[in-house]
């Protein structure tokens, strides 16, 4: 992988600065089935991103750019599920950020401009936009409470688009579907985070309505000894929390406790496939 940066100081009248960021990555990895090497995957991309921070105006500090990326996928073998396909990817961003008092709001918004055009199908083509809000109050010194709302859309991958085969490091034969639509969630959040002394604390609970949610589905039946997965689409709500406490023992020395939990159901019923289970933990 090789990266390049750079930035520019005050270059125009209102732009404070200017950054850029040019990247390569050349990857691939062979899977091994009976000791013997199997499917080759690959993955030239190049990447590039121009910001830029512009002047406060009326108390908004923010910035805008441009992010490009192109990258060639391919999977050589016998099991060879994924065609050789182009993808490109375009997106445009703005953040902008308001303080006044003891409230700071965020607004932010994306739109991103996908092109799949693998060796053996028609070109695929997905928009997506994204957009939120929020809101911080610190009510009192050191004590905060979050509010946010948001829209975002997810392009379907090119392994949910057209996978067409085994898969035998998951064990899994997979079915894609080149008619997926963009995911779009509804995303509603509230927080708070807050400082005692050597006590620190945050807990978040979240809940996300998503239309058109892709998963994997089981289609209870078996292709070359191996279980049949079809990707598709459904409407889906997700709700959860996280929450987490600090205490420092010493300078160097802090004990940690964290839990974290989500519920997915499609709006059917049905319990989501391959969920992350709960988790209750700690550390020093």
């Amino acid at each position: 992988r090789y990266d390049i940066k750079g930035e520019l100081t005050k270059p125009l009248d209102h732009i404070e600065k200017i950054s850029g960021h040019l990247g390569h990555n050349d990857y691939a990895h062979t899977e091994i089935e009976n000791s013997e090497p199997g499917t080759r995957f690959t993955n030239q991309a190049f990447e590039g991103r121009l910001e830029a921070l512009h002047t406060p105006i009326d108390n908004w500090h923010g910035q805008f750019g441009l992010q490009l990326a192109q990258s060639t996928f391919a999977a050589v073998g016998e099991e060879a599920f994924i065609p050789k396909s182009d993808i490109h990817t375009t997106g445009l961003f703005i953040a902008e950020e308001f303080t006044t008092d003891d409230w700071r709001y965020e607004l932010g918004a994306r739109a991103d401009a996908q092109s799949i055009a693998p060796d053996s199908a028609a070109r695929l083509r997905h928009n997506s936009r994204n957009f939120s809000i929020s809101a911080n109050w610190e009510f009192i010194e050191q004590q905060q409470l979050r509010f946010g709302l948001s829209q975002s859309q997810r392009a379907p991958s090119i392994e949910e688009l057209l996978a067409n085969g085994p898969h035998p490091a998951t064990g899994s034969f997979l079915l894609g579907d080149a008619k997926l639509k963009n995911e779009t969630s509804l995303n509603m959040e509230l927080g708070y985070k807050g400082q005692w002394d050597r006590w620190h604390g945050s807990l978040n609970i979240y809940r996300n309505q998503v239309t058109n949610f892709i998963f994997a589905n089981n289609l209870n039946t078996e292709n070359e000894d191996l279980t049949v997965y079809q990707y598709t689409q459904a409407d889906a709500t997700f709700e959860g929390y996280e929450v987490e406490v600090k205490y420092a023992i010493a300078d160097t020395w802090q004990a940690r406790v964290f839990a974290d939990q989500v519920r997915a159901k499609l709006n059917s019923g049905t319990d989501l496939p391959r969920i992350t289970p709960a988790r209750l933990g700690g550390a020093v």
